[in-house]
Protein backbone atom coordinates (compact mmCIF):
# COMPACT_ATOMS: atom_id res chain seq x y z
CA UNK A 1 0.00 0.00 0.00
CA UNK A 2 1.09 3.70 -0.64
CA UNK A 3 0.64 6.57 1.37
CA UNK A 4 -3.07 6.01 3.22
CA UNK A 5 -6.16 7.84 0.79
CA UNK A 6 -7.26 10.85 3.11
CA UNK A 7 -10.67 12.89 2.22
CA UNK A 8 -8.45 15.88 3.70
CA UNK A 9 -5.85 15.66 0.89
CA UNK A 10 -5.71 17.42 -2.27
CA UNK A 11 -5.22 15.54 -5.59
CA UNK A 12 -3.46 16.72 -8.76
CA UNK A 13 -4.49 15.49 -12.18
CA UNK A 14 -3.11 16.88 -15.80
CA UNK A 15 -5.42 17.72 -18.56
CA UNK A 16 -4.42 18.94 -21.62
CA UNK A 17 -6.82 21.41 -22.30
CA UNK A 18 -6.92 24.40 -25.53
CA UNK A 19 -4.41 26.54 -23.80
CA UNK A 20 -2.02 23.40 -23.25
CA UNK A 21 -1.25 21.05 -20.61
CA UNK A 22 -2.86 21.92 -17.21
CA UNK A 23 -2.63 20.51 -13.70
CA UNK A 24 -6.05 20.36 -11.96
CA UNK A 25 -6.14 20.19 -8.35
CA UNK A 26 -9.01 19.41 -6.36
CA UNK A 27 -10.20 17.79 -2.46
CA UNK A 28 -12.15 15.02 -2.65
CA UNK A 29 -15.70 15.41 -2.63
CA UNK A 30 -17.92 15.16 0.49
CA UNK A 31 -20.57 12.66 0.94
CA UNK A 32 -23.06 16.03 1.12
CA UNK A 33 -21.20 16.62 -2.59
CA UNK A 34 -21.46 13.17 -3.89
CA UNK A 35 -25.14 13.02 -2.87
CA UNK A 36 -26.07 15.81 -4.72
CA UNK A 37 -23.88 14.90 -7.60
CA UNK A 38 -25.85 11.22 -8.30
CA UNK A 39 -29.41 13.20 -7.66
CA UNK A 40 -28.27 15.48 -10.35
CA UNK A 41 -27.38 12.66 -13.18
CA UNK A 42 -30.55 11.34 -14.69
CA UNK A 43 -30.57 8.32 -16.73
CA UNK A 44 -33.36 8.31 -18.80
CA UNK A 45 -35.21 5.33 -20.34
CA UNK A 46 -36.78 6.30 -23.57
CA UNK A 47 -39.33 3.67 -25.31
CA UNK A 48 -38.83 4.52 -29.08
CA UNK A 49 -41.48 1.82 -30.14
CA UNK A 50 -41.29 -1.57 -32.06
CA UNK A 51 -38.71 -3.22 -29.55
CA UNK A 52 -36.64 -0.04 -30.07
CA UNK A 53 -35.09 1.89 -26.87
CA UNK A 54 -32.36 4.08 -25.45
CA UNK A 55 -30.96 4.81 -21.92
CA UNK A 56 -28.96 8.08 -21.84
CA UNK A 57 -27.64 9.31 -19.29
CA UNK A 58 -27.39 13.53 -18.69
CA UNK A 59 -24.45 13.51 -16.46
CA UNK A 60 -22.59 16.32 -17.86
CA UNK A 61 -24.41 19.62 -16.17
CA UNK A 62 -23.78 16.98 -12.37
CA UNK A 63 -20.03 16.87 -13.45
CA UNK A 64 -19.82 20.47 -14.02
CA UNK A 65 -21.18 21.25 -10.24
CA UNK A 66 -19.46 18.74 -8.58
CA UNK A 67 -16.09 20.16 -10.64
CA UNK A 68 -16.76 23.35 -9.44
CA UNK A 69 -17.73 22.45 -5.36
CA UNK A 70 -14.18 20.39 -5.13
CA UNK A 71 -11.86 22.28 -7.28
CA UNK A 72 -8.82 24.38 -5.37
CA UNK A 73 -8.20 28.04 -5.98
CA UNK A 74 -6.09 28.13 -9.35
CA UNK A 75 -7.44 24.95 -11.28
CA UNK A 76 -8.48 26.21 -14.16
CA UNK A 77 -12.30 26.94 -15.54
CA UNK A 78 -13.80 23.67 -17.28
CA UNK A 79 -16.70 22.66 -19.46
CA UNK A 80 -19.21 20.85 -18.85
CA UNK A 81 -17.47 18.01 -21.36
CA UNK A 82 -14.09 18.21 -19.93
CA UNK A 83 -15.88 18.55 -16.35
CA UNK A 84 -17.60 14.77 -16.72
CA UNK A 85 -14.64 13.62 -17.74
CA UNK A 86 -12.38 14.61 -15.12
CA UNK A 87 -15.01 13.78 -12.92
CA UNK A 88 -14.56 9.90 -14.03
CA UNK A 89 -11.11 10.13 -13.56
CA UNK A 90 -11.84 11.28 -9.90
CA UNK A 91 -13.93 8.70 -8.82
CA UNK A 92 -12.50 5.79 -10.56
CA UNK A 93 -12.95 2.93 -8.35
CA UNK A 94 -11.53 0.03 -10.15
CA UNK A 95 -12.50 -3.41 -8.49
CA UNK A 96 -9.17 -5.63 -9.32
CA UNK A 97 -10.25 -8.68 -6.86
CA UNK A 98 -13.29 -10.05 -4.64
CA UNK A 99 -14.08 -12.85 -3.49
CA UNK A 100 -15.70 -15.16 -1.40
CA UNK A 101 -14.31 -16.05 2.21
CA UNK A 102 -16.88 -17.33 4.96
CA UNK A 103 -19.26 -14.74 5.58
CA UNK A 104 -16.72 -11.76 4.09
CA UNK A 105 -15.43 -10.75 0.95
CA UNK A 106 -12.12 -8.94 0.91
CA UNK A 107 -11.90 -6.49 -2.23
CA UNK A 108 -8.51 -5.18 -3.86
CA UNK A 109 -9.35 -1.92 -5.83
CA UNK A 110 -7.42 0.78 -7.27
CA UNK A 111 -8.14 4.45 -6.75
CA UNK A 112 -5.99 7.36 -8.17
CA UNK A 113 -3.14 6.83 -7.22
CA UNK A 114 -3.10 4.03 -5.24
CA UNK A 115 -4.52 0.86 -4.16
CA UNK A 116 -6.97 0.24 -1.17
CA UNK A 117 -8.70 -3.24 0.01
CA UNK A 118 -12.32 -2.98 1.81
CA UNK A 119 -13.60 -6.34 3.68
CA UNK A 120 -17.65 -6.20 3.95
CA UNK A 121 -19.38 -8.98 5.37
CA UNK A 122 -22.84 -10.26 3.67
CA UNK A 123 -25.47 -8.37 3.34
CA UNK A 124 -29.01 -10.20 4.73
CA UNK A 125 -31.16 -11.05 1.79
CA UNK A 126 -34.13 -8.19 3.19
CA UNK A 127 -31.16 -5.47 3.03
CA UNK A 128 -30.65 -6.04 -0.06
CA UNK A 129 -34.05 -5.55 -1.39
CA UNK A 130 -34.99 -2.63 0.79
CA UNK A 131 -31.47 -0.89 -0.75
CA UNK A 132 -32.39 -1.92 -4.24
CA UNK A 133 -35.87 -0.27 -3.41
CA UNK A 134 -34.54 2.69 -1.90
CA UNK A 135 -31.73 3.44 -3.77
CA UNK A 136 -33.26 4.09 -7.15
CA UNK A 137 -36.35 6.26 -7.75
CA UNK A 138 -38.36 6.20 -11.17
CA UNK A 139 -39.84 9.36 -12.24
CA UNK A 140 -42.49 7.78 -14.65
CA UNK A 141 -44.34 10.61 -16.68
CA UNK A 142 -47.17 10.14 -19.50
CA UNK A 143 -45.70 9.88 -22.99
CA UNK A 144 -42.71 11.28 -21.55
CA UNK A 145 -39.02 9.95 -21.11
CA UNK A 146 -38.89 8.31 -17.42
CA UNK A 147 -35.97 9.53 -15.83
CA UNK A 148 -33.93 7.54 -12.80
CA UNK A 149 -32.96 9.09 -10.29
CA UNK A 150 -29.83 7.53 -7.94
CA UNK A 151 -30.24 7.89 -3.60
CA UNK A 152 -26.00 7.78 -2.80
CA UNK A 153 -26.87 7.62 0.73
CA UNK A 154 -28.77 4.37 0.67
CA UNK A 155 -25.30 2.71 -0.16
CA UNK A 156 -23.39 3.95 2.77
CA UNK A 157 -26.35 2.80 4.90
CA UNK A 158 -25.93 -0.64 3.98
CA UNK A 159 -22.15 -0.43 3.71
CA UNK A 160 -22.12 0.36 7.16
CA UNK A 161 -23.93 -2.24 8.46
CA UNK A 162 -21.59 -4.98 6.09
CA UNK A 163 -18.12 -3.07 6.89
CA UNK A 164 -15.19 -5.27 8.52
CA UNK A 165 -12.26 -3.59 7.92
CA UNK A 166 -11.02 -1.47 5.68
CA UNK A 167 -6.63 -0.73 4.48
CA UNK A 168 -4.80 2.20 2.70
CA UNK A 169 -7.45 4.46 4.24
CA UNK A 170 -6.59 7.39 6.89
CA UNK A 171 -9.90 8.24 8.88
CA UNK A 172 -13.19 7.93 6.83
CA UNK A 173 -13.77 6.50 3.83
CA UNK A 174 -15.68 8.42 1.46
CA UNK A 175 -19.08 7.45 -0.27
CA UNK A 176 -17.20 7.70 -3.40
CA UNK A 177 -15.85 4.65 -2.58
CA UNK A 178 -18.52 2.85 -0.66
CA UNK A 179 -21.15 3.23 -3.63
CA UNK A 180 -18.63 1.15 -5.52
CA UNK A 181 -17.35 -1.06 -3.10
CA UNK A 182 -21.02 -2.27 -2.19
CA UNK A 183 -22.52 -3.41 -5.74
CA UNK A 184 -19.26 -5.35 -6.07
CA UNK A 185 -19.84 -7.28 -2.42
CA UNK A 186 -23.09 -8.57 -4.14
CA UNK A 187 -21.58 -9.28 -7.18
CA UNK A 188 -19.04 -11.10 -4.93
CA UNK A 189 -22.10 -13.41 -3.54
CA UNK A 190 -24.44 -14.09 -6.91
CA UNK A 191 -21.01 -14.73 -8.87
CA UNK A 192 -20.03 -17.49 -6.10
CA UNK A 193 -23.71 -19.07 -6.36
CA UNK A 194 -23.51 -19.70 -9.71
CA UNK A 195 -25.54 -16.77 -11.12
CA UNK A 196 -28.46 -17.83 -9.28
CA UNK A 197 -30.61 -15.52 -7.77
CA UNK A 198 -29.09 -15.64 -4.07
CA UNK A 199 -31.17 -11.91 -3.29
Amino acid sequence: MNQPFSIENEFSFSLRLDSGPAAVVVRVPTNEDSARHAALCRTIFQNHGRGRSETPVDSAKAAHALYYAVRVDGAPDLDAVMAKRFIGLLGAFEIRDGRLEGDACPMEAMIRPQAVAIRLKAPTTKSVLDYRMRAFQLISLPHRPTPMISRLGEAAVLFDRCFVSAEGYQGLIPILHEDPALPARIDCIETELDGSEGF
